[in-house]
């Protein structure tokens, strides 16, 4: 998949023809795969690209101004749409010009102009421009003067839930994985570069990775059984855009997660920072510096606790492990 950065890279491309989408796509989840799937489907059939339209995370402003959480980083984002099969991704700036758009303005000066699209298949409940007022009515008219088809998604349930990212992320935020993989159409994961840490879980003799996922939607506070896929992830960059290219190094390792506030070694010092997640990989000494993790959740097994020394701490991490390891056999 070719990640274009910048609309002045289009212009290397030639005029390639299109059938696209465009959205926030945050999570993947199965509404949005039908999407993908409907467009690689009708760019096979007019003998096109396929092409998504998306929106770049801004993670340190999701922090700063305390918005929802996101299901999907932007990272994370590109490896799911380069599994879904898509030929070509555009990420929109997240910045104050492109803000000020209409959504008249969007369609004309951006999305019709600098991108051939044949067809267009947009989801039912889709919302652009300056204070969300472009609909997917607006976009039907707007491409049918361009002569350029569209087509509207419908709404999808499953099991009598509607599947939307908002729900995902009550549904995950509750603890309730089971269902939110149901909508996801997987389990849900996180995926997130391994950071710099304390060392406690080495000094204990249970190293951990510490890491990044500040911006992600995050199930209740505890402890869980995981398995953990190692990714490489390199990006090069050309003059037409980004090449993405993945490599899953190691899969399905079993791991025990710990989300909370380290109450054992920071006591009330720490209620009011933000969580920290680190995940101890069963029988695994590997160096994870540079790498991706991508975390899958499985299963809450208690509650995050404070013990009153580092051997009772100890004691029950052995009995966390096996838990974890007697779960998968």
């Amino acid at each position: 998949m070719l990640v274009i950065e910048h609309l002045t890279q289009l212009k290397r491309l030639g005029r390639i023809k299109f059938v696209g989408t465009i959205g926030n796509f945050d999570g993947l989840h199965q509404a949005h795969r039908k999407i993908l799937n409907d467009v690689k489907r009708m760019a096979k059939r007019k003998h096109a690209r396929s092409l998504v339209v998306t929106f770049k995370n801004q993670t340190r402003q999701l922090r700063v101004k305390k918005t929802k959480p996101i299901l999907t980083s932007h990272q994370h984002k590109l490896i799911l749409l380069k599994q879904a099969g898509i030929d070509y991704c555009y990420v929109f700036p997240f910045h104050s010009k492109f803000k000020k758009l209409t959504a008249k303005q969007f369609l004309k000066d951006i999305l019709f102009r600098k991108f051939a699209l044949s067809h267009l298949i947009i989801g039912y409940n889709f919302r652009f421009g300056k204070g969300r007022k472009g609909t997917t009515a607006l976009i039907k008219q707007e491409a049918k003067r361009r002569g350029i088809g569209c087509t509207i998604e419908e709404a999808i349930t499953h099991q009598a839930m509607s599947v939307s990212s908002s729900r995902i992320r009550s549904l995950i935020s509750q603890g309730k994985l089971l269902k939110a993989g149901r909508l996801l159409g997987r389990p849900y994961s996180v995926f997130s570069t391994v950071i710099h840490g304390a060392g406690r879980g080495t000094s204990l003799g249970f190293p951990t990775a510490n890491l990044d996922v500040q911006s992600e939607v995050m199930p209740p506070l505890g402890v869980y059984i995981v398995k953990v896929n190692i990714w490489n992830v390199t990006q090069k960059r050309t003059c037409w855009g980004m090449r993405v290219k993945d490599c899953l190094e190691k899969k399905n390792l079993t791991g025990v997660l710990n989300l909370g506030y380290i109450p054992t070694f920071c006591g009330s010092s720490c209620v009011s920072k933000v969580p920290h997640a680190e995940v101890h990989i069963i029988n695994f000494t590997n160096d994870l510096r540079d790498k991706f993790l991508e975390i899958i959740f499985l299963k809450k097994i208690r509650n995050e606790k404070k013990f009153s020394s580092t051997a009772a701490l100890c004691k029950q991490i052995k009995r966390d492990i096996q838990q974890a390891l007697s779960y998968f056999s």
